[in-house]
């Protein structure tokens, strides 16, 4: 494995849901309807379309689960299985705009030049960070700038992320 390709994980405390500023494309299923019953003990897939590549955040009875919309847009999740309940619960679907990466991210080695960053959200509270030449990465970095324009990071209610720092 070429050390170049190395890529430095760390979790992000706020994560998820991406811009808000352009429309975003989004369509559960037309069998899903409000007051639907979902089976009780068993996976529970959940499925839908949305712009091509983009990312779905799912939340639901105290379940968060991602996916990645496929070249059509097609995508699905699967909940785990549900106790039987007489709850309302509310199924929310969120989407990033047409599977845009992360910006404003930045990573460096021990010699501290700092270079733009490729990002990945692999899981609800997690951000693959990476460059090409960085094979040993110590520090990452988001938002550094008083005024970050084009920063994307927000979490499940929609705020964005304060600017941070992280060492590995």
């Amino acid at each position: 494995m070429d050390c170049r390709k190395v890529k430095f994980i760390f979790i992000v405390v706020l994560v998820l849901i991406f811009s808000n500023a352009y429309a975003i494309t989004l369509d559960l299923s037309s069998i899903f309807s409000y007051g639907m019953v979902l089976q009780q003990g068993q996976y529970v897939p959940i499925w839908g379309s949305s712009a091509p590549n983009s990312m779905i955040l799912i939340t639901f009875s105290g379940q968060e689960k991602i996916t990645k919309a496929n070249e059509k847009g097609e995508w699905v999740i699967n909940l785990d299985p549900l106790k039987a309940s007489s709850a309302h619960e509310i199924l929310t679907i969120k989407s990033s705009l047409n599977g845009e990466p992360l910006k404003r991210f930045q990573i460096c080695d021990k010699s501290r030049v700092w270079k733009w960053a490729n990002t990945q959200i692999i899981d609800t509270n997690k951000v693959e960070v990476w460059h090409e030449t960085i094979a040993n990465p110590v520090e990452v970095r988001y938002a550094w700038s008083s005024n970050p324009e084009g920063a994307n990071l927000y979490n499940k209610e929609g705020l964005p992320a304060s600017i941070f720092k992280t060492r590995n």
